[in-house]
């Protein structure tokens, strides 16, 4: 092996909440402020992974793991008539990727990426849903 890092990473998060405007007047504004306004969102992200060349450089192989708790996750939804951004309640995601980049010669490269993320609501309050 000619390089390698072993990582592991644990970090906490957020993004700011907020408020969507249209054009529009004063009253209507009022009427749709309760639907448009968003709160914070914070995500506690664990990651374990890899990066490493071989082979005086011909070959590289990297692979990273993750599992990420969000709590007041920032869902675009649609209403039927426009979208919105909600805050979701609580999402889980997890998996792994990989990938990597073979050259076999000077001139010829050839890479690969593979993924794994399923991810999950374990809370949506009040989630919207449209006609099927």
């Amino acid at each position: 092996m000619d390089l390698s890092l072993l990582f592991h990473l644990d970090q906490q998060l957020a993004r700011v909440g907020g408020v969507i405007f249209f054009m529009m007047g004063y009253e209507m504004l009022q009427a749709h402020l309760s639907r448009t306004q968003f709160d914070d969102e914070t995500a506690t992200d664990f990651e374990v992974g890899f990066r490493s060349t071989w082979l005086e450089r011909m070959l590289t192989l990297n692979a990273t793991t993750f599992y990420t708790l969000y709590d007041g996750f920032q869902a675009q939804a649609f209403d039927g008539s426009s979208f919105s951004v909600t805050n979701a309640g609580s999402l889980r995601s997890w998996g792994a990727e990989a990938d990597g980049l073979v050259a076999p010669h000077p001139s010829v490269f050839i890479g690969f990426g593979l993924g794994y993320n399923p991810t999950e609501y374990s809370d949506f309050p009040n989630s919207p849903c449209t006609a099927s």
